[in-house]
């Protein structure tokens, strides 16, 4: 049960850190923000290892053998 918490944390997190990205990337475009490039880099990074992770974690505790 805790598992699936922990699972669903971690989704949470990385659909935030994608919309943020994509939040910063088209307030640069419009607004032309000098910070907006440098967090929608970082966050689309963390989501990426978000993912990575989730993915090890899927991976270890409901793989069946």
């Amino acid at each position: 049960m805790l598992i699936r918490a922990h699972v669903l944390l971690i989704t949470a997190g990385i659909l935030f850190c994608f919309g943020l990205a994509l939040h910063q990337l088209l307030a640069f475009r419009h607004e032309a923000g000098k910070g907006s490039p440098a967090l929608a880099i970082f966050f689309l990074a963390a989501g990426i290892g978000l993912g990575f992770y989730l993915k090890t974690v899927i991976r270890k505790f409901f793989r069946k053998d």
